[in-house]
C-alpha cells in the first residue's frame, strides 16, 4: 500500500501536541489562514467534518474517527469537497497522528495512506510537512507561555 510518513520531534510534553491535534481552538491555527467550523464528538465512529471557505472556495472535509486514544493515537478517514470526488469509502484517505516520548520530545509520526489518486497523493504530502512545522512551532509557542 502506498504511504505517506512524515515525523517530527517537538519540545513539549505529549499532553500539549495532543491538544494541539484536537482542541478545536488550536486545530483553527494551524489549518487554514481562514476561519473554519469543526463539528465531532471526538468519539471513534463519529464523523468529523471540518468546512469554511479557502480563497473564496467553500470547502467540507469529512471523514470518520478511526482511533482516540488520548495522548496517544488519532487516526481518521479524510474527503475533502474540493476533489470532487464522490463520497464513498474508496475515496478516503486515512490519516494517522501516533505520539510518543522520547528524550524529554515529543515524537509525532504521521502516516497517510489509502490515496484515491496520486493528485491527492501529492497534495497532502507537499501539505503535510509545513503543516507539521506549524504544529511544532504553535505548540512549543504556546507551551513557553504557560
Amino acid at each position: 500500500m502506498d504511504m505517506v510518513q512524515k515525523t517530527i520531534l517537538i519540545n513539549v510534553p505529549v499532553s500539549a501536541v495532543w491538544d494541539t491535534l484536537t482542541l478545536s481552538p488550536f486545530v483553527q491555527q494551524w489549518t487554514y489562514d481562514t476561519p473554519i467550523q469543526i463539528k465531532t464528538d471526538w468519539k471513534v465512529g463519529s464523523t468529523i467534518v471540518t468546512s469554511g471557505d479557502l480563497h473564496g472556495i467553500p470547502f467540507r472535509n469529512s471523514g470518520i474517527i478511526l482511533a482516540f486514544d488520548p495522548n496517544v493515537k488519532f487516526s481518521y478517514t479524510f474527503l475533502s469537497s474540493l476533489s470532487n470526488l464522490a463520497d464513498t469509502d474508496e475515496n478516503h484517505c486515512l490519516l494517522e497522528f501516533d505520539l510518543s516520548y522520547e528524550n524529554k520530545q515529543t515524537r509525532l509520526d504521521l502516516f497517510i495512506s489509502n490515496f484515491p489518486d496520486d493528485v491527492i497523493r501529492k497534495h497532502l504530502e507537499l501539505y503535510w510537512g509545513p503543516t507539521l512545522e506549524l504544529i511544532k512551532e504553535q505548540t512549543e509557542s504556546r507551551h513557553r507561555q504557560t
